[in-house]
């Protein structure tokens, strides 16, 4: 579950679709997983081709919801199991960063407003992310996991 499934699940119960992802997150527990990444969902309502859709507000607001309850079920689960290792990266949060400076990402200024360019793109009334977000993410997360890596050794 993730960013498809907010924009396409908004009249969903968020709680009940966080509630199923985490139990699936236990179900690896009880076999066996012990380190886990989890990460939030990206702030999809600033692409350029929702900007316009009239449920803008409600979206954001599913969004924040879902992300909040991931947060908490998360933390929820990393106190139920202390011998697990539980991560969780905000996109969210990064891609808010961003979107607030594009220039600081070696982004031109106003890229955060087309629609299909070099940090959104859209096909098949999907809207993602462009391959360099995808690495600008990665590298953040492996950046903020190998961190944690060093405070625990």
């Amino acid at each position: 579950m993730g960013n498809y499934d907010c924009i396409h699940l908004i009249h969903a119960d968020n709680d009940v679709l966080v509630k199923m992802l985490l139990e699936d997150v236990k179900h690896l527990y009880e076999n066996g997983a012990r380190n886990f990444l989890i990460i939030d969902v990206l702030p999809l309502d600033c692409a350029p081709v929702l900007a316009s859709d009239n449920y803008l507000d409600k979206q954001a607001r599913y969004i924040e919801l879902w992300n909040e309850r991931l947060w908490e079920g998360a933390s929820r689960f990393a106190e139920e199991c202390p011998e697990t290792s539980v991560f969780v990266f905000s996109a969210d949060e990064m891609m808010l960063e961003l979107l607030r400076d594009v220039e600081a990402y070696g982004f031109a200024e106003g890229d955060e407003w087309k629609p299909d360019g070099k940090i959104w793109i859209n096909s098949h009334f999907m809207v993602g992310i462009s391959k360099h977000i995808h690495r600008l993410l990665a590298e953040k997360i492996a950046l903020a996991v190998s961190l944690v890596e060093e405070e625990s050794a």
